[in-house]
């Protein structure tokens, strides 16, 4: 399924379509939402399906495959984690640089959302500075307070609280 997802979010950032002037600015939102949570779905896969990212000097070790085009007749190998987070990286960080609406909520991958996720990224690979950058610049936001007491144990149900910075919505 996430490669499905993922295939899908290609066809987003590989589409040969030229935005006319009036919707540039949503149609890059909206190619930056897919790099970015393309970033996302390889991050969830090498963390499942590879050793951690300082396993081997480099991370040479084998990671994912790496499916940035459409074609079903592709037998992908695999990439090595160094590969593949870079990936990540360059996938979050065209995200950010395209993203420049605020979305309403939670619910929509924004900059501060690839931001947080990026920050996870260089956590796991014990780039100290690039965590503590990615995380400021989402405190330093302005846009997410904690939530105290009942509000706390509440957040799980409802969703969407003051301190959530990106969620999957799950309904029935």
């Amino acid at each position: 399924e996430a490669y499905e997802a993922i295939n899908m979010l290609n066809m987003i950032i590989n589409a040969e379509y030229e935005a006319a002037a009036g919707v540039a600015a949503d149609f890059n939102q909206i190619l930056g939402e897919a790099y970015a949570l393309r970033g996302l779905v390889f991050f969830d896969l090498v963390k499942m399906f590879a050793q951690h990212y300082t396993f081997t000097a480099g991370a040479s070790h084998p990671g994912i495959p790496i499916v940035l085009v459409s074609d079903v007749n592709a037998l992908p190998s695999r990439n090595t984690v160094g590969e593949v987070y870079q990936q990540i990286i360059d996938d979050l960080t065209m995200g950010m640089s395209n993203m420049t609406m605020t979305r309403n909520g939670p619910y929509f991958m924004s900059d501060a959302a690839a931001q947080a996720i990026l920050s996870r990224v260089y956590l796991y690979m014990e780039d100290w500075a690039g965590t503590v950058s990615m995380a400021d610049a989402v405190i330093n936001s302005g846009n997410y307070s904690l939530v105290t007491g009942q509000a706390y144990i509440g957040q799980f149900v409802t969703g969407g609280s003051s301190e959530a910075i990106f969620e999957l919505v799950s309904t029935d």
